[in-house]
């Protein structure tokens, strides 16, 4: 019994001394998962450039592993496997991104501890890591189109080619017609594959999709006045701040990223095809397609009244019958309009009167209708509908696939193909598609949302794309801000993926 009861001690005693320290183990993984995960987030928020990325990191790691980790420490993975097509951080290979910069991946640099009781089984020292992945995503997509420094409330995105029944949107400038370069940089989130050739398909997809890596602005982080062209960059440099134009009409192309097109990379249709972002949308059929027919005075907070700092112009009841537009002179005026041009010209009324302006209908009403209901520019945003009140801080209008972000120039459209540079992103939303073979009699469709229009025949042609651009505070949350797509929390949301 005496050897029975020896072996059976030891191994009792092994057991208990794997278990104790197999149980330190696990602690230090959860120490370090928790502590990774937040390193990951906090660096992501502030990724200006590599130096500010990694020395967040550090910073975070030590403050929640009590360690005291150099940068240096942060290129102590060289082993380790990262998923195919992305690429480990110079000098940091614990980081590693994927090909559009969107998604990162962080591990902690390996760590050990002295064994206690696990030392009676040979085992002397233990090793603990962790491992974080995050998608750093905008809410907000960026479409591939330019704004001149010039661009007003109402423009045209895409103009057409001389034979639109609009003078905004017929005929380009010196063979510019509004469209930028961008390539796709490989997004799996996205579903894109790197290609940076400058196909039209690249246009399609950007239209349909928005941008699968990110921008920033000419003379801000972190390139400030430094030139880094989308197309040249192509992944080597994230958040290029510069692009080119392009000549040349593509109604086809412009046509079927719209409403035309078959599934797109990201698995879904073309853009105004995308309708189901809230369960009160409208939809309409137009050119053999089910597209998205809610217009923009859908989104006005109803609850806005004559206490709060926004334009009497801006309430909802000013987009219902034209017998409720006041004043008299205003209504009288735009009874001379068809009822979708109404529409259009009262948005742009509420846009100026909200920011402290006279509306005149770019000189046609005389005197100028002012605003009523503040004094000068409004702070109380208007278009705040928020049905859902979800968690995260997201508005109606953001699951839109009509409103999104162009990119404006600092200068005017250049003549023909040309260097342009980012000065700001403007929050848009898309209006008036005219579409079909154009001529001198006009286009055979002619879509603005929100009066039910059907067009009886098919095609996959859009010559000329409308938008509304919306001035800073109209929107809540900063979503009409210079740097609405910086903004953590309103736009830009970081998820743990792994």
């Amino acid at each position: 019994m005496l050897p029975i009861s020896a072996f059976v001690l030891v191994s009792l005693l092994l057991m208990s001394a794997l278990v104790l320290d197999v149980g330190r183990m696990s602690l230090e993984r959860r120490r370090d998962q928790t502590a990774v995960d937040t390193a990951i987030i906090a660096g992501a928020m502030n990724r200006s450039s590599q130096n500010d990325l990694t020395t967040t990191i550090v910073d975070s790691f030590n403050k929640n592993l009590n360690t005291t980790f150099t940068v240096a420490d942060l290129d102590t993975c060289g082993t380790d496997t990262v998923p195919p097509d992305w690429t480990p951080y110079p000098g940091a290979n614990c980081l590693s991104r994927d090909p559009s910069w969107t998604q990162l991946r962080l591990r902690v640099p390996t760590q050990s501890f002295e064994t206690s009781f696990a030392t009676l089984a040979g085992v002397t020292e233990m090793e603990h890591t962790a491992v974080a992945q995050i998608h750093d995503r905008q809410r907000g997509v960026v479409l591939p189109f330019a704004l001149s420094a010039s661009a007003g409330d109402y423009e045209c995105l895409k103009v057409g080619a001389g034979n639109v029944p609009d003078p905004d949107c017929s005929g380009s400038t010196s063979g510019n017609f509004g469209v930028a370069t961008f390539g796709l940089w490989g997004n799996e989130q996205m579903g894109t594959a790197t290609d940076c050739t400058g196909t039209g398909d690249q246009f399609m997809i950007n239209v349909a999709q928005g941008l699968d890596h990110d921008l920033s602005r000419w003379g801000e982080l972190p390139h400030n006045t430094v030139d880094v062209i989308d197309m040249d960059s192509c992944g080597s440099t994230p958040r290029p701040n510069s692009m080119t134009t392009t000549t040349g009409n593509t109604p086809q192309k412009l046509g079927l990223a719209l409403f035309g097109g078959d599934t797109f990379p990201d698995g879904g249709p073309s853009r105004l095809q995308r309708t189901g972002g809230m369960p009160w949308f409208s939809t309409t059929w137009v050119a053999g397609a089910t597209l998205d027919d809610t217009p923009l005075w859908e989104y006005i907070d109803p609850t806005l009244s004559a206490s709060d700092d926004a334009p009497a112009s801006c309430f909802e009841d000013q987009f219902g019958p034209l017998s409720a537009v006041e004043p008299e002179v205003v209504r009288n005026h735009l009874a001379l309009s068809p009822v979708a041009d109404q529409k259009i010209k009262l948005m742009e009324r509420c846009f100026a009167h909200f920011q402290g302006q006279s509306w005149d209908d770019e000189g046609a009403l005389s005197p100028a209708d002012v605003p009523d209901g503040c004094m000068g520019a409004c702070t109380t945003p208007i278009f705040s509908l928020d049905s859902e009140q979800e968690e995260q801080d997201i508005i109606d209008l953001q699951a839109s696939a009509r409103f999104g972000y162009v990119p404006q120039i600092n200068s005017a459209l250049p003549s023909g193909n040309g260097l342009v540079r980012i000065a700001k992103f403007r929050a848009v939303y898309l209006q008036r598609v005219y579409g079909g073979n154009c001529s001198s009699g006009g286009c055979p469709l002619t879509f603005d949302p929100g009066f039910g229009y059907t067009f009886t025949g098919t095609t996959d042609k859009a010559s000329a794309l409308t938008a509304f651009i919306f001035p800073a505070g109209i929107l809540p949350n900063g979503l009409a801000d210079d740097n609405a797509l910086e903004l953590y929390g309103s736009n830009r949301f970081v998820e743990l993926t792994r």
